[in-house]
């Protein structure tokens, strides 16, 4: 009885591949909806980076790695031919840090990176900084863009609808940090994958972020995008924010009651459903709970990577059924058990001939490539 209830429970959480097939079909149609600038809820942003970098890259570059919870220095050393060279300094942000004043928020980011500096004896380095935002942010330029909304639990005021480019630049001059340090690049994380991966694999043009949030880019023709009419560039990386596909009911079918406690439960009710997390503890388990967890965790790993690969199946439509590489990161993707393996075999059944490339790194070093195409 315990074995059948537990299999008609999880049997929610399966979705067939004609299912999954409906489910690129509206993201393909919500994503021409965004580059048309009507109604849609992928946000389909252009990142303004229009050129891919390529091994011949040189020179050293800053990176600001900021998207949850924690926050990355990096320095990047370039140099033709070879395999970029990179360090890091690594901090955590206080949960304290997601509910103060913007400026505060900000001024904390800008001394860390004055640190740095420091510690590794840059002050006299001419430095362009990259600046990876991992929020939905609306860029006007390569160098500047709004927040859009926050997500991820961060709710610090004074930050939204302003240009985070220079809410950085104004905390650096404020922190006196050295002059020789120039913001040059916002990029999210998913857009930094991407460039990541075309230094190494020229015909990347699909990057995906798998980890404590969801998100997708991809190259798009300028032409495409209602926005860049007066842009005279050929394409551009699309940020897509893929996590937000459901909001206007596509998914609806799909959700279970469980989900939808989680999102009664979430600071963001009724956004970003593509994406969910769940967190629990537990003590003095017994072997039958041990089995019914494991049973749980993978139905819903495997529902997100059949939602996951429902997405790169939406742009491999996109863009013409053309055979591409996709750079690939987040902790999901490379630590979990059998995500990738179930993404791929997802792929295979869906007749989606894109390869998928893991990135390293991609919103340090990705977001220091960006600069260094700026």
């Amino acid at each position: 009885e315990y074995k059948s209830y537990l299999s008609v429970a999880m049997a929610e959480f399966d979705i067939s591949n004609d299912r999954l097939l409906k489910v690129a079909e509206d993201i393909v149609a919500e994503m021409e909806s965004g580059l048309a600038g009507n109604p849609s809820s992928l946000l389909m942003l252009p990142t303004y980076v229009h050129k891919l970098p390529d091994s011949n890259m040189r020179g050293n570059y800053l990176a600001l790695d900021f998207g949850g919870s924690t926050f990355r220095v990096v320095h990047v050393k370039l140099e033709a031919g070879k395999e970029p060279v990179t360090k890091s300094s690594t901090s955590t942000m206080d949960a304290s840090m997601k509910t103060v004043e913007g400026k505060e928020l900000f001024d904390h980011l800008a001394s860390r990176i004055a640190s740095f500096v420091q510690d590794e004896h840059l002050e006299d380095q001419e430095l362009p900084l990259g600046f990876t935002f991992s929020f939905p942010m609306r860029q006007y330029s390569i160098s500047e863009g709004s927040l859009v909304r926050w997500t991820k639990g961060f709710q610090n005021q004074g930050v939204e609808d302003q240009d985070v480019g220079l809410l950085l630049s104004q905390a650096l001059q404020r922190n006196s940090v050295t002059s020789h340090i120039i913001m040059k690049a916002l990029a999210n994380d998913t857009a930094g994958t991407q460039v990541s991966g075309a230094v190494r694999y020229s015909n990347c043009h699909g990057g995906f972020i798998i980890g404590t949030g969801s998100n997708a880019c991809y190259t798009e023709k300028v032409a495409n995008v209602a926005s860049l009419k007066n842009c005279k560039e050929d394409n551009v990386i699309i940020n897509i924010e893929l996590g937000n596909f459901g909001e206007r009911g596509h998914v609806s079918d799909l959700l279970t009651k469980h989900d939808k406690v989680l999102d009664d439960d979430s600071v963001n009710t009724g956004k970003q459903l593509d994406k969910a997390a769940v967190r629990k503890q537990f003590s003095n388990i017994s072997d039958k709970d041990i089995e019914l967890i494991q049973t749980i965790c993978n139905a819903v790993s495997n529902r997100a990577a059949k939602l996951t690969a429902a997405g790169m199946h939406a742009i491999w439509l996109k863009r013409n059924k053309e055979n591409f590489i996709v750079a690939v990161d987040g902790s999901v993707y490379i630590k979990h058990a059998t995500f990738s393996e179930v993404l791929r075999r997802t792929l295979l059944d869906l007749g989606t001939k894109v390869e998928l490339r893991t990135a390293s790194d991609g919103s340090g070093l990705g977001s220091a490539l960006i600069a260094s195409t700026a």
